[in-house]
């Protein structure tokens, strides 16, 4: 059961005395919180509305039962010694009246009522039981259903219009490894038509640049990366506007505007999809673009993965790249599908890997190829049905070149027509490939016992 409740936003005044009254009703469950007209020291103050659990209920002197949010009366009473009184209304209506005054800045009361928790998407997940998550495998079979599996409610879609419609200075991602990959997909495919600044940061510090009208996204699967954690600290002190994307852990646990729930048990690089689904509609409607519809985009990506899969691609380019390190290269959006594949065939495969841009690598690493390496390294082109014909000659030029001097070049070309589609589609080969080269290898693909144990250091 849920309830709803509209939280005071955060104003400049020092320390003003407020006078609220809370309306509670059984039918239906709505909390109203806003300043009482007779208080006349009362800011101006916009509300928003967000989802909350339901901790109990008790039971008034009257013919029905009163709902209250998780921790209010106890943390309001005890913490913050707010005088309160609970009595009927007057119009013999089955309704109770809190009223209670707050000598505190109104972001203090609003960390109140971010004590519940908000969980602001919802999950369609018909197929879990063919999942197990202890097999990376069978997650990567599954990641056009993954990429479907969750959609923002219709609470966080109102609370980042309203932040569009204020206005905001940019959009700024947190996270590291496997949680950042899908902050550098949304920012590689809007970042050419939004003018709004979409920056990403993997460290445990966020630049000066980055003020309180910024809308920061941290996002760690797990909730307990470090860094994650360090830089969403600043961002909060900071001021900022915070979204927080976890499936639990310290920073479900924290201070956030925001919090959007993610289904848990899933290795934070298997659950890429998912993270997708939610940033990607997140930073559209901050910016003002149209919504991406994952639902009308998975027979596609269905489509296009099974010539492949009926033909054993990646297995293949597994057997062809076994034994040397793949060097990932990329242009324009496959950018960042190339990094992609870099970090699935370092966790997956336990194999060193390296990911190059286009057209940037001819112009410096290009030289770095020389006779003595080419047992050693594998260069991998991305490529696309539709690329610019620049790109063509570039990428024909480079594997000419390559194969003078003894490389065996490898090319994976996508028919998708458009730019996110173009993504999706080589991202879902590629983590094949890392799960085919693990099984050629013969490796074990889930665990990563070096990431845990820099982990346990760092603690």
């Amino acid at each position: 059961m849920t309830a709803h409740a509209s939280y005071a936003s955060r104003t400049e005044s020092p320390k003003p005395s407020l006078s609220f009254i809370s309306t509670a009703s059984c039918s239906p469950s709505r909390w109203n919180i806003s300043p009482t007209a007779s208080s006349p020291s009362s800011p101006n103050l916009s509300s928003r509305t967000t989802d909350i659990s339901v901790m109990s209920r008790i039971r008034l002197p009257l013919s029905s039962e009163t709902l209250f949010p998780a921790g209010m009366i106890p943390l309001t009473a005890a913490v913050f010694m707010i005088p309160m009184s609970l009595s009927p209304c007057t119009d013999g209506s089955t309704t109770c009246r809190l009223v209670f005054s707050c000598p505190l800045p109104c972001h203090v009361l609003r960390s109140n009522f971010k004590s519940a928790r908000h969980r602001l998407i919802e999950t369609s997940m018909s197929f879990k039981e063919e999942i197990d998550k202890a097999e990376m495998r069978s997650i990567v079979s599954h990641f056009p259903e993954l990429l479907t599996a969750t959609r923002l409610q219709r609470e966080a879609n109102s609370h980042f219009n309203e932040l569009s419609e204020e206005g905001i200075d940019g959009i700024c991602f947190l996270g590291m490894g496997g949680s950042s990959i899908a902050s550098r997909y949304v920012i590689s495919l809007l970042s050419k038509t939004v003018e709004l600044p979409l920056v990403e940061i993997h460290d445990r510090a966020i630049p000066a640049f980055i003020s309180k009208r910024f809308v920061t996204v941290a996002v760690s699967y797990s909730g307990n990366t470090k860094e994650t954690l360090l830089a969403h600290k600043m961002a909060v002190q900071r001021g900022c506007n915070t979204v927080a994307v976890t499936s639990g852990g310290k920073l479900s646990e924290g201070e956030y505007d925001l919090l959007i729930t993610l289904p848990a048990g899933y290795p934070p690089r298997g659950a890429f999809p998912m993270m997708l689904s939610v940033l990607l509609p997140t930073a559209e409607i901050l910016s003002s673009q149209p919504v991406t519809d994952f639902n009308h985009m998975k027979p596609e990506l269905v489509n296009l993965s099974a010539e492949w899969r009926e033909n054993n691609g990646p297995l293949e380019t597994a057997k062809r790249i076994s034994g040397r390190i793949p060097v990932f290269l990329g242009s324009d959006e496959l950018q960042v599908v190339a990094y992609r594949a870099k970090c699935q065939i370092n966790e997956n495969a336990k194999s060193q890997a390296f990911a190059s841009p286009l057209p940037e690598a001819s112009h410096n690493e290009i030289e770095g190829y020389t006779k003595e390496l080419a047992k050693t390294l594998a260069p991998v082109f991305l490529r696309s049905e539709t690329e610019s014909s620049f790109n063509r000659k570039l990428v024909d030029g480079m594997s000419e070149i390559l194969s003078d001097l003894g490389y065996s070049c490898t090319s994976i070309m996508t028919k998708a027509r458009n730019s996110i589609s173009r993504m999706l589609d080589l991202t879902y080969y590629l983590d094949y490939l890392s799960i085919e080269l693990a099984s050629v290898l013969d490796v074990e693909s889930l665990d990563v016992p070096m990431i845990s144990r820099i982990k346990r250091m760092l603690e």
